[in-house]
């Protein structure tokens, strides 16, 4: 059953390491203004993943990851921060499948780098002398067919 080889690599996968490779961010002079006026600002917050590599010989994938989050007035971007990470996991085994590395991606590199981006986006903030509250939790949604409990259901 897929959902059994999915649950048998999950276990067995180990996280290698994280770095930023690249992060950078910009301000348009009319953030400040927006800030000040307490403007309705809109963020725009986007991931992709792309580069994964799976090395079946050293049982390992990598893949790099990028967080981008612009903060629009209308729709003009007035804030722009930017971070790409270089994620690695061991323990990878030759059986796994493009479906598994696919959903792994989707949700649990995700949630792992999340983190990150998200301390980086407050870094940015006070380095930038803007005042904008914080990226909100991440929430993923579990795929359709899966079992949700409400939050009336305790």
């Amino acid at each position: 059953m897929v959902e059994d080889t999915y649950s048998a690599f999950i276990r067995k996968i180990e996280f290698g390491g994280l770095r930023a490779q690249s992060a950078s961010y910009s301000a348009d002079d009319d953030v400040f203004v927006a800030v000040a006026e307490e403007c309705e600002l809109r963020k725009k917050l986007e991931f992709t993943v792309k580069d994964i590599t799976h090395d079946i010989e050293d049982e390992a994938l990598s893949a790099k990851v990028c967080w981008q989050v612009g903060v629009k007035k209308s729709k003009k971007i007035l804030f722009r921060v930017k971070a790409e990470y270089q994620i690695v996991f061991f323990n990878v085994g030759a059986e796994t499948t493009e479906e598994h590395i696919e959903n792994f991606c989707a949700t649990t590199i995700k949630a792992t780098t999340f983190p990150y981006f998200r301390q980086f986006f407050n870094q940015a903030c006070t380095d930038a002398s803007v005042r904008l509250p914080p990226l909100p939790m991440l929430k993923i949604m579990p795929k359709i067919g899966m079992p949700v409990i409400s939050d009336n259901e305790t």
